[in-house]
């Protein structure tokens, strides 16, 4: 069977990659080949580059499928071919067929490559929030629960990239309180949420300068949650 390898060797030579990437399909599942499995398939899209992109999303499908954790890593894997692939065609794609993969993905661009562009630090705050407004909800782990929580946090408090007007008018509107005479605006967490407390002014502060926002501006945006 290693007739199959020299095959796949050949196809890859004279760029058929999709009868290459239809052999690695049909061989993974058959014990006595020597393509059995995922790994071949990985290693064979992650080479690809962007110009297939269309073809690294078509086979991708069966191998997140059978093995999510590794199967990512035709998207994470730190070889150059993968970091040039387009992050935001790979972030449209896991959210609409493989959502349990977004926040893994968003992390790896964020915290690995410091990629800074706002649409991936945005919708990592996106999805942590929704994550935790689902687990709060539920009776799932409270460990899970909890990270989530404190990955939020750290993430608001820590990230420059995001766009605080964005993020912020899709907060629920029982995380922003008034507190006390100064009737300013805090986004809380919550204590059955994330146990902890962010002010509007401190992520206008923080952000203010990169974005043009005013304290004000922000606490207009927190009023109009409730409209």
């Amino acid at each position: 069977h290693h007739k199959y390898s020299e095959l796949i060797i050949l196809y890859q030579t004279k760029g058929l990659h999709l009868k290459a990437l239809e052999l690695l399909e049909k061989q993974a599942d058959k014990p006595e080949s020597s393509l059995r499995g995922i790994h071949r398939t990985i290693q064979y899209l992650q080479h690809l580059g962007k110009e297939h992109m269309d073809l690294i999303l078509k086979f991708a499908g069966w191998v997140l499928e059978q093995n999510p954790e590794e199967g990512l890593k035709i998207f994470t894997e730190d070889i150059q071919e993968v970091e040039h692939l387009p992050r935001p065609r790979i972030l449209d794609y896991l959210l609409r067929q493989h959502k349990l993969l977004v926040i893994p993905y968003l992390e790896h661009v964020v915290n690995v490559w410091n990629d800074s562009n706002p649409i991936f630090h945005n919708a990592l705050v996106h999805q942590y929030r929704e994550k935790v407004q689902q687990l709060s909800t539920t009776s799932s782990d409270d460990n899970e629960g909890l990270s989530l929580r404190e990955k939020l946090l750290a993430f608001l408090e820590t990230s420059s990239n995001y766009t605080p007007e964005t993020v912020l008018v899709l907060f629920p509107y029982d995380w922003l309180v008034h507190t006390g005479e100064s009737g300013s605006r805090l986004v809380h967490t919550g204590v059955s949420l994330c146990q902890g407390w962010f002010t509007l002014e401190s992520l206008c502060v923080r952000a203010g300068s990169h974005w043009g926002l005013s304290v004000s501006g922000l606490v207009h945006t927190g009023v109009s949650l409730g409209q």
